[in-house]
């Protein structure tokens, strides 16, 4: 094999050989790569900031609620706002209320926290790449691409838990490799605060790491561990006992919901709000949103197809047949054994996965310990393949000394050097609205302006869509919304489902007393009621302004529809002219009041 000889300058900086790296290029590409993510990070920030009435769309759930940091009377007796507060993991909670104690509203810390979290996670997966392999450039690639990844997605743009546990588990797998034990400590006790799923990935990380190094030992000689396996064994103790403190943590929302459950409602069915069991194999176990191994476009951006090549160098026949070709590449050579945590990363989620299907709901969704890894371990591979390749591509070009050849040879190298980089560069401008941080605007400001004028005690009943809003916008409680309805945990959700059926039956009854009573058991002081509400293509989901969600709620929905096809008429619409106190135009807001007051 002839040594690999770069004579040209231009190489060089594509792809210098690791002992070639000086630090003033470590610092450009590291420089570089931080810039771009933050240019993605700001482009969200100027989509999440364009008008007064705009909020990420998770943020609804995982968010509203923090308003009582800055206003502790704010949403009393709402059993929304205390299940999502309960829920919430004890680090997430903690920042966001370090952050109110700085006056700063949640709402708006949303939305730049975002900016912050993609330059760490930058910085730590740069780190991570060029551990692995230590050449700043693909270090660069692997930052672009995952950059690229969380920005097509809206985990990070969303500052809910999930946002912060790319940064995190890069955090945990540096300090791993590194063997830094403190460090090791601090980043897993951190993810097991903000994302407490993930630590079981960094749990199962360890243990097939310890499992790794106890079989590859030598035959006839007792496991004995080193300062890597020393590590490991520390850092598996605080995961574990990270794990027992959650797990010791009593709950006011339980049981989780179990499969013979699960399948009775219709909130887990394919056209449900949580569809979980899919009707179609490929997607229930492969692209999926919430059961499958990897979701839809997990190869976006494209170059990460690049790393699927990068298991193909374990196979026993091509692993020969790189050894012999690439044996004297500085390139190849200069990969870390640690290149092996991928595998590791590999068998602990797809462990994870398998155990979350067997035990359903109660590890929560089995796509969080796949989907979330592939994320991070997508971008990796496709870094590292990039720098095989490119390597190989210039061993090829620069094999040959005829001049028509070379000549030629660089010309085609040039060309798919420049290729990949524009490819890589441009992507983000092929996608249309860049980046996808699926903020929401509020489309009824003066619907938010009104109830923020009440009292905080106030309570909203109704069904439609707009009520999603009411409690981010205007800091009131409703009584139940779509957005709210996550069926995970029965001692919520049995709550819940209650009070939108009871909500519908009494919207749509033809009896007023009923009406009253319900207003007076739940204690409503107003209702929001769109102007369709009392079509049959509202409650069926034909409507543009339908809510399709109130599917679910059997034989309510059904029943509802059936009166109105007689034509019962319900006892509500008579009484909206006599008691309405604000028409938007699509929406009437009715006092409860009034309602109590006719005869």
């Amino acid at each position: 094999m002839t040594q690999l000889v770069r004579q040209k300058s231009w190489q060089r900086w594509i792809l210098p050989e690791p002992a070639q790296v000086t630090r003033r290029e470590w610092w450009f590409w590291l420089a570089l790569s931080l810039a771009f993510s933050a240019s993605f990070g700001w482009l969200a920030y100027q989509q999440g900031t364009a008008g007064p009435y705009v909020v990420q769309d998770d943020a609804r759930q995982h968010v509203f609620w923090m308003q009582r940091y800055l206003d502790p009377a704010l949403f009393p007796d709402d059993p929304i706002a205390d299940y999502f507060q309960g829920v919430a993991p004890v680090g997430y909670r903690g920042l966001y209320w370090g952050i109110a104690k700085l006056g700063i509203s949640p709402l708006d810390a949303v939305k730049w926290l975002p900016i912050f979290l993609g330059l760490i996670t930058t910085f730590l997966m740069f780190n991570w790449v060029t551990f692995l392999l230590p050449i700043p450039t693909v270090g660069f690639v692997g930052a672009l691409l995952l950059d690229q990844t969380l920005w097509t997605q809206d985990d990070l743009a969303s500052g809910t838990p999930r946002a912060f546990l790319f940064a995190l588990f890069l955090a945990v797998l540096n300090c791993l490799v590194r063997q830094k034990k403190l460090a090791l400590a601090v980043s897993l006790v951190l993810l097991g605060c903000f994302y407490p799923q993930y630590l079981l990935v960094a749990a199962g990380v360890l243990i097939v790491r310890l499992a790794g190094a106890f079989i590859g030992g030598e035959k006839g000689n007792k496991f004995k561990p080193l300062k890597s396996q020393k590590i490991a064994i520390f850092g598996l103790a605080v995961a574990i006992a990270t794990l027992t403190f959650y797990a010791l943590q009593s709950s006011d929302y339980g049981p989780v919901v179990d499969r013979n459950l699960a399948l009775t409602l219709p909130e887990f069915s394919p056209d449900g709000r949580a569809n979980y069991f899919d009707n179609d194999w490929g997607d229930f176990w492969l692209l999926g949103k919430r059961s499958s191994l990897m979701p839809r476009g997990f190869l976006t951006p494209i170059p990460l197809v690049l790393g699927l090549l990068l298991p193909l160098g374990t196979v026993p026949g091509i692993k020969r047949w790189i050894q012999q070709r690439w044996e004297r590449s500085p390139i190849y050579k200069g990969i870390h054994p640690e290149i092996h945590t991928l595998s590791h990363w590999c068998i602990a989620s797809l462990g994870l996965f398998f155990l979350a299907h067997a035990l359903i709901f109660r590890l929560h969704l089995p796509g969080r310990y796949t989907q979330h890894g592939l994320t991070m371990l997508m971008p990796t591979a496709a870094a590292i393949a990039w720098g095989l390749l490119t390597d190989q591509l210039f061993t090829w070009n620069n094999q040959h000394k005829q001049p028509a050849k070379a000549r030629l040879k660089t010309a085609i190298t040039l060309a798919i050097s420049v290729s990949f980089t524009v490819l890589l560069l441009i992507y983000p401008a092929t996608l249309g609205r860049y980046p996808k941080a699926n903020y929401v605007t509020g489309e009824t400001p003066i619907l938010y302006e009104f109830f923020k004028l009440l009292p905080n005690t106030i309570k909203i009943a109704g069904i439609a869509d707009e009520l999603d809003n009411i409690p981010t916008f205007s800091a009131r409680s409703v009584y139940t919304a779509r957005e709210y309805g996550i069926p995970y945990h029965w001692g919520y959700y049995r709550g819940f489902r209650d009070r939108t059926i009871a909500t519908m039956e009494a919207l749509y009854s033809p009896d007023v007393s009923v009406l009253k009573q319900f207003n007076n058991q739940a204690k409503i002081n107003f209702w929001l009621v769109d102007q369709d509400t009392f079509t049959v293509d509202y409650l069926e989901g034909r409507d543009r302004r339908a809510n399709d969600w109130l599917k679910q709620y059997q034989p309510t929905q059904s029943t509802i529809i059936q009166k109105l096809q007689r034509g019962e008429q319900p006892a509500m619409v008579s009484l909206i002219p006599k008691c309405t106190v604000l028409d938007t135009g699509r929406y009437v807001v009715i006092d409860a009041n009034c309602l109590n007051a006719d005869s």
